[in-house]
């Protein structure tokens, strides 16, 4: 291999090694992914080495956010959730996710958009890590991501139906005697 060869492949190993570096960590046991390193772009949906969800979360001083962090979060990951893992660009879109997604809780099931992508066959079938993760936060409120989705079409047939119900029916007025003048 030629000098300058050598050269090219050594500076784009140094790249990489840059880039990659906050993601991963040398231990004993190989390398980790930490949630605290992770870029914020990234952190929302991340699976860490040891098998803790990472979570986005504000700083917030006088009323003001001021940064944002990765951190550790307690909700659990199932056995279908991968581990050391970054969502995939492809999933938070198929599931109606947003990337720099603060926190986690049942807001985004208010807005129709989301629901329904997230009860999609493309992101049920496709994405084990948002639908664990989902399931675990509606099962904080009592249902299942099927009973949840379950509804959701029920809620949407139901909309359809009188979407398409004829508008209210008004009778034909009838003749009527004009009222009496009065005069004073």
């Amino acid at each position: 291999m030629s000098f300058m060869k050598t050269r090219v492949l050594a500076f784009a190993l140094t790249i990489w090694l840059t880039v990659s570096a906050p993601l991963i960590r040398a231990s004993d046991e190989g390398f980790k992914l930490e949630c605290h390193m992770l870029p914020i772009d990234q952190c929302a949906f991340a699976v860490d080495s040891e098998g803790s969800r990472c979570v986005l979360e504000t700083i917030i001083t006088d009323n003001v956010i001021i940064a944002y962090m990765c951190q550790k979060s307690d909700i659990p990951v199932g056995e279908d959730s991968p581990v050391e893992y970054v969502e995939s660009d492809e999933c938070i879109e198929a599931c109606g996710a947003e990337r720099l997604t603060v926190g986690f809780s049942t807001d985004a099931f208010t807005t129709t958009g989301f629901t329904s992508k997230l009860c999609s066959r493309r992101c049920r079938d496709n994405c084990p890590n948002l639908i664990d993760l989902y399931s675990n936060i509606v099962a904080g409120e009592g249902t299942t991501i099927s009973e949840l989705c379950s509804e959701h079409r029920r809620s949407l047939l139901l909309q359809s139906y009188a979407a398409e119900a004829p508008a209210s029916y008004t009778y034909p007025s009838t003749p009527s005697s004009p009222a009496p003048s009065v005069s004073y």
